[in-house]
């Protein structure tokens, strides 16, 4: 039933058609995963970085790479210590 094509996204999409292209390569080897860690493993590994690298090559990315270290390390901060931060 794969076409190939990329179809329109739902009306309540946060994601744009371009950031669909970029999940849509990964779509048959993610699902060919067999294990939770399998899938998280190719999320974090592959997914994850193409569409940050599209969201940085397109002005997508608003904060600089300061910025993004700072509240990275707040969360991780948080985490460690059970705080619950939104």
């Amino acid at each position: 039933m794969a076409t190939g094509k990329i179809r329109k996204p739902r009306k309540d999409c946060k994601y744009s058609a371009e950031e669909h292209a970029v999940f849509q390569q990964y779509k048959e080897e993610y699902k060919s995963q067999t294990t939770s860690q399998g899938c998280g493993h190719m999320f974090r590994s592959k997914i994850l970085p193409d569409i940050f690298n599209y969201w940085t090559d397109n002005g997508k990315v608003l904060m600089s790479s300061e910025e993004m270290d700072g509240h990275v390390k707040v969360r991780i901060f948080g985490i460690r210590c059970g705080i619950m931060l939104i």
